[in-house]
């Protein structure tokens, strides 16, 4: 269960939605802020709060590429505020309607 708040406002001259997240107890983070793209619905950043209100990690979708009229995250970034490290993701040759059959997903 989470507890969700809306709010509306632009993000590095992006139309986007603002929505804070309050996980239920036992989450490690207590408060997740997302940055939603409002003709995309990606998350194109996100911040992760800790239970003491401190901003732990932000992470920001950096590249984003249209891949057969999907909006397709291709490049991911995780950034641990703390310490100042971070990690990059870089997704390539990214397919849809790939052709796998339908039984490889069914519960068996």
């Amino acid at each position: 269960f989470q507890e969700h708040k809306l709010e509306s406002y632009d993000e590095e001259a992006r139309d986007c939605y603002r929505v804070a997240s309050i996980p239920q107890e036992g989450w490690w983070y207590a408060r997740i802020v997302r940055c939603i793209d409002k003709k995309t619905y990606l998350p194109l950043r996100t911040e992760y709060y800790n239970r003491t209100g401190t901003l732990w990690k932000v992470r920001t979708l950096d590249g984003v590429k249209t891949i057969k009229s999907f909006p397709t995250a291709s490049r991911i970034t995780m950034q641990t505020i703390p310490t100042g490290t971070q990690t990059r993701i870089t997704l390539s040759e990214i397919q849809y309607d790939s052709g796998l059959p339908d039984a490889l997903f069914e519960g068996r």
